[in-house]
């Protein structure tokens, strides 16, 4: 699977995250998986995570397992953390991604 993030409506680094936010439409690289997963974007409206935005199409992959070292929790901290650069932050994501064959292009 390949999953584009568009830099323009990426939501990262801390700025009111969510998948998808209601006054603007940015997404975090969630909200953009989510879309390319069938999630639809009205579940994704102003959630924190794909725990809370409950559907079918988001993959197992991503919740496996009870700690914080899920690939959920990962991306998610990888998208939110205000210390690093956005070279960085579009590194650990497309690593993450990779594990779980989904190749990730920023444009």
């Amino acid at each position: 699977m390949k999953l584009v993030i568009d830099r323009a409506k990426w939501c990262r680094g801390g700025e009111n995250t969510s998948l998808i936010r209601s006054e603007d439409g940015c997404m975090c690289c969630l909200g953009f998986f989510g879309l390319a997963c069938g999630v639809p974007g009205k579940l994704m409206i102003d959630k924190a995570g794909p725990a809370s935005a409950k559907h079918s199409g988001w993959p197992e992959w991503l919740n496996d397992g009870e700690t914080m070292l899920t690939a959920k929790h990962l991306l998610l901290e990888a998208n939110d953390e205000s210390s690093i650069n956005d070279s960085e932050r579009e590194q650990r994501i497309t690593e993450i991604f990779a594990k779980h064959g989904v190749e990730v292009e920023f444009k």
